[in-house]
């Protein structure tokens, strides 16, 4: 970031998953931050951990495929 952060309001971040968090962070150290906390950001970008917190939480999310299924490929 380049300083301008601490001269607005408020902030709401569009960044890739991978930097949002720090992103995050860094905004909510210099103004209010419009968005979602760095912790939540965090969690989104991690797919797994997400759709793990999703279904304990009872919220339908997609099953997580252990081994690809014959003929098919996991990616």
């Amino acid at each position: 970031m380049n300083g301008k952060q601490k001269k607005c309001d408020a902030g709401l971040l569009i960044a890739p998953d991978g930097m949002l968090p720090e992103l995050n962070r860094i905004l909510e150290e210099n103004t209010v931050n419009l968005g979602c906390s760095p912790e939540s950001a965090a969690c989104c970008a991690d797919k797994l951990l997400c759709t793990e917190i999703l279904k304990k939480a009872g919220i339908n999310a997609p099953e997580i495929a252990e081994e690809a299924k014959e003929g098919k490929s996991m990616f």
